[in-house]
């Protein structure tokens, strides 16, 4: 959970929002953030037991994401979150929280919270 560099991807997903869109979705992404923090710290070594994946694995897989992430920074594509179609607007809203929650439980807070 890092603050200063999730604080300018959630501006720039809800640049063209009201204000009190913002704040729903900053509560929602808040909520269920804190959900799924707790549900590691109570049954995250259990849940990686579970489907047999170790921490190396998990922090390889997590340095491929950043790579790829990075990767399709560099090839200047339009992102269908930030430039939607009229008709995708609403599943935009979706994307945006879903977007919120993932960097708000980064890889490096669900293996902390259990180690």
């Amino acid at each position: 959970m890092n603050p200063v560099a999730n604080t300018p991807v959630f501006l720039g997903l809800t640049a063209d929002d009201s204000m009190e869109i913002k704040r729903a979705v900053a509560r929602k992404a808040l909520f269920l953030s804190f959900i799924i923090i707790l549900v590691f710290c109570a049954a995250g070594k259990l849940i990686f037991d579970l489907f047999g994946i170790t921490l190396p694995a998990f922090r390889i897989t997590g340095g491929l994401l950043v790579f790829l992430v990075g990767f399709h920074m560099l090839q200047g594509d339009h992102s269908c979150v930030q430039h939607p179609w009229y008709a995708d607007r609403e599943q935009s809203k979706d994307a945006q929280l879903e977007v919120a929650i993932s960097a708000s439980t980064a890889s490096k807070s669900l293996p902390a919270s259990w180690v």
